[in-house]
């Protein structure tokens, strides 16, 4: 049974470079390089990870709004997401290692 010990929990987000942990419903952390990486992990160790990149360089035009140009950005992004279960909260960092070879 995953039990949440949140100094472990907040020690692997944080050796993993995450930041803005919170402890909420579920636990959540956020992580931005190259990528943007968003982990959720709920009371029952239920772990799911997001990671989004963008795949090309955007396209950029304009349109008219009420007589001013307004810049239109389209953007490609892959979006990856990991899901796992938690036996333990000591696996978390193993678990954040493993992402690494996500791309």
């Amino acid at each position: 049974m995953f039990s949440i010990k949140q100094d472990a929990i907040t020690q692997a987000f944080n050796a993993a470079g995450y930041d803005d942990v919170s402890f909420d419903d579920v636990i959540s952390a956020h992580r931005s390089d190259d990528r943007e990486w968003e982990v959720i992990i709920d009371r029952g160790g239920q772990f799911k990870a997001t990671i989004s990149a963008v795949a090309s360089r955007p396209a950029e035009r304009t349109i008219d709004i009420l007589g001013r140009a307004a810049a239109v950005l389209v953007e490609k992004t892959t979006q990856t997401t990991v899901m796992y279960t938690l036996n333990d909260a000591g696996e978390l960092a193993k678990v954040l290692e493993a992402l690494e070879a996500v791309r």
